[in-house]
């Protein structure tokens, strides 16, 4: 599919041609495996025009749009060349002029007249001379054109060149200049795509933080109604207070051990073990 065939395809969909640096653009992404959706989106067209661009160019048969794509950038380097080399638009060769002689102050009124005295000889022929000879510093073509030191300046000052491998470098030169444009332009609109799926992205995830947010707040206040409503239904029952410790008389503990065969002290404290075998032994009794 040449690349003629694929442009009248175009407009005979009623489309408006795509300029040849969007076309490159979106050949570029989609030979990169993008979708015509993702293409569209970097570049600003509609999914409908890419999606028809595409078809025209091969697609989904990425060798073809691989192909095309080497097509578009000859085709873009082709043409910045004969830009740049078009007579048309290459400076002209300039011719100094003079400027323009001041005017004649006229003699004011009663004042005297120039003198019109004869030119002696030889200050004619020295003027003669002067006016006959070069100018010292005189123009040249480079420096009325394009910086001589810029891209253009050399591609322009090298196609101009009376030596073939001269002419050549700058055909390539334009070439290559050409293919860093538009891998600049298709980096940009990638840069653009990534960072537009970035903000998406970020406000998703902002979306669904203030809905996760809400719902909480939701969540908790039914479980405070909850609880209110299980006050109202159960209300709480005052307890009751602990019963005060029984007071022991120590009497009373050894006279139970005495009686019970329980080894106690006649006097001093009672032991620990001894007071509970008498409360446990109350307590069964009781």
């Amino acid at each position: 599919m040449s690349v003629s065939t694929s442009t009248t395809q175009e407009t005979s969909t009623g489309w408006a041609p795509v300029p040849d640096v969007d076309k490159l653009t979106i050949l570029k992404l989609l030979a990169d495996g993008r979708s015509p959706a993702f293409a569209a989106t970097a570049t600003n067209y509609p999914t409908s025009r890419v999606r028809q661009l595409a078809t025209a160019h091969g697609f989904p048969d990425l060798d073809k749009v691989a192909w095309a794509v080497d097509v578009v950038a000859a085709d873009i380097n082709r043409a910045e060349l004969e830009r740049v080399t078009d007579p048309s638009t290459a400076p002209q060769r300039g011719t100094a002029q003079r400027p323009p002689a001041p005017p004649t102050a006229n003699p004011a009124p009663g004042a005297p007249a120039a003198s019109l005295a004869p030119v002696p000889e030889h200050a004619a022929a020295a003027k003669d001379t002067a006016a006959s000879e070069p100018p010292e510093h005189p123009q040249d073509d480079d420096v009325a054109g394009p910086a001589a030191d810029s891209a253009a300046g050399l591609i322009a000052r090298g196609s101009k060149s009376a030596r073939a491998r001269t002419k050549r470098l700058a055909t390539k030169a334009a070439e290559v200049l050409g293919a860093l444009q538009s891998a600049l332009q298709a980096e940009e609109a990638e840069r653009l795509a990534a960072a537009e799926a970035a903000r998406a992205k970020a406000r998703e995830q902002a979306e669904r933080a203030a809905k996760e947010r809400k719902i909480r707040a939701e969540l908790e206040e039914l479980e405070r109604r909850r609880d209110e409503l299980r006050g109202q239904l159960h209300p709480a029952r005052p307890s009751r207070p602990a019963p005060a410790p029984r007071a022991i008389d120590p009497k009373a503990v050894r006279r139970w051990a005495r009686a019970n065969g329980v080894e106690v002290p006649n006097a001093g404290r009672v032991p620990v073990r001894v007071v509970e075998q008498y409360l446990a032994a109350s307590t069964k009794a009781a």
